[in-house]
């Protein structure tokens, strides 16, 4: 008691091995994640195209976009106007004559009805204003807010940049 020593002690730097870390980021629009197109992608059984799939497949008219997309055909609706393909779903495909073409909503708002007459979606967006696409085949599948009747044709969702 009431005595203090001195000690040195050496010590030697023995660095411990870590496994690598990997790190991923996603990168995300900052206008589909507040709309929930992230959201639905991870909870719907929709089809998704972002702004990195858009880039990566360089189309020159909006609708080339859907070439990619399973189940989606292009349809010229007048062969005087090459901008006025339209896109059809083949699950929801009439007969050859009477096609049915789904709704397309812009910005979340209808802006051409489900039916038998095709949206001249080239005339409403170019591909490089565009952000990000959802499509629904109808149905069960279309999120609530998009659904109601006339559905079953088919709902495209086209999200443009900020």
């Amino acid at each position: 008691a009431d005595r203090t020593s001195d000690a040195r002690v050496g010590m030697t730097v023995d660095p411990v091995e870590l496994e690598p870390v990997t790190v991923v980021v996603e990168r995300r629009d900052p206008v589909l994640e507040r709309l929930g197109f992230y959201e639905r992608r991870q909870m719907t059984n929709g089809t998704f195209v972002d702004r990195e799939d858009i880039e990566a497949w360089s189309p020159t008219v909006a609708t080339d976009i859907f070439r990619r997309v399973n189940g989606a055909r292009i349809r010229l609706a007048n062969p005087l106007d090459p901008l006025s393909s339209a896109v059809i779903l083949s699950r929801s495909i009439g007969d050859r004559t009477t096609p049915c073409y789904p709704a397309v909503y812009l910005d979340g708002i209808l802006v051409h009805r489900p039916g038998s007459t095709p949206a001249m979606l080239n005339h409403l967006v170019s591909p490089d204003r565009v952000a990000g696409i959802e499509v629904y085949r109808g149905g069960s599948s279309v999120p609530i807010e998009f659904g109601g009747t006339g559905a079953a044709c088919g709902v495209l969702l086209v999200w443009t940049r900020g």
